[in-house]
């Protein structure tokens, strides 16, 4: 939980954050586009997916 913490405390400072999880897996610590918005209004929030942002594969981890 300290690690949360401390990225939402990041996050909330910073103009960007970029993010290369498969998709939802910041939602499960709060750390989500929609939450983050709502304590800073002003960010710019960059999802990467190697497998798309819908579909059936969007979902699944890729290897890097």
């Amino acid at each position: 939980i300290g690690g949360q913490e401390t990225l939402r405390k990041f996050a909330i400072k910073a103009d960007v954050l970029v993010e290369i999880f498969k998709l939802g897996a910041l939602t499960k610590f709060g750390l989500d586009y929609t939450r983050l918005k709502k304590q800073a209004p002003r960010i710019v929030y960059c999802s990467i997916s190697g497998l798309g942002q819908g579909g059936p594969n969007a979902k699944k981890p890729t290897a890097i």
